[in-house]
């Protein structure tokens, strides 16, 4: 995945964000101690204004329309403990207003 650089150091910064061999993006921290699978210790970052998180959004948006509320907590339920999910109010009320069009 791309990351354009104004988001990496930002991410970077604040989530202790690194590429892994897949060249997938994750946050690493204090998880690494646990006993959690890799996959929960180290989610995959979703980064924002990208056609993944773009196509994650709208899928969770689904055909019922969510509010922006309602979109945000289905990404976070549907990808809990294996991505990492910088805010997306923004994101997300931006997807639903080209949809109305």
């Amino acid at each position: 995945m791309h990351l354009d650089p104004r988001y990496r150091k930002e991410l970077s910064k604040n989530l202790n964000i690194k590429e892994d061999e897949e060249h997938i993006f994750r946050a690493y921290g204090r998880l690494n101690n646990s006993e959690l699978n890799s996959f929960a210790k180290n989610p995959v970052v979703l980064a924002p204004k990208t056609e993944l998180c773009r196509l994650v959004i709208l899928e969770a948006h689904g055909p019922y329309h969510n509010s922006t509320a309602q979109t945000i907590a289905e990404v976070r339920r549907r990808c809990r403990r294996t991505i990492d999910i910088p805010p997306l109010p923004g994101a997300s009320q931006t997807i639903q207003r080209r949809r109305r069009r």
